[in-house]
């Protein structure tokens, strides 16, 4: 049930509150989940190690454009979202996929010189 909830976005609070335990049960389960997720993922490398042993691998990758709308309060703006995947061509697993998000990056700068942009 704890995993339903975690996955379905409900809060920590409303989590202990349906499921009627403590925090330090709720972390010790999240941190068990955790766990077992990256044991799975594991697992499912090292099979692919095997399967792909001896084989020449064939990689294929994707990049694309998402735009994402960039709410102003007088307009939306698009702003350009790049998303690139590598998958081993005949399992299909995702070797890398990534996103070029960077949380670093301060918005009231990004907006500023948006503005100057449409401007000039």
């Amino acid at each position: 049930m704890i995993l339903k909830l975690l996955v379905n976005a409900v809060g920590l609070r409303r989590i202990m509150e349906i499921a009627d335990i403590p925090a330090s049960r709720l972390y010790h389960r999240i941190e068990f989940l955790a766990d077992q997720c990256r044991e799975t993922a594991a697992h499912k490398d090292r099979s692919l190690a095997r399967k792909l042993e001896g084989r020449n691998i064939a990689l294929s990758t994707d990049v694309q454009t998402i735009l994402a709308d960039w709410l102003r309060a007088d307009r939306i703006l698009n702003v350009p979202v790049l998303h690139a995947v590598t998958v081993e061509r005949d399992s299909g697993y995702v070797v890398a996929a990534t996103t070029d998000y960077d949380p670093a990056a301060d918005p009231w700068e990004i907006e500023g010189e948006m503005s100057i942009g449409i401007q000039s």
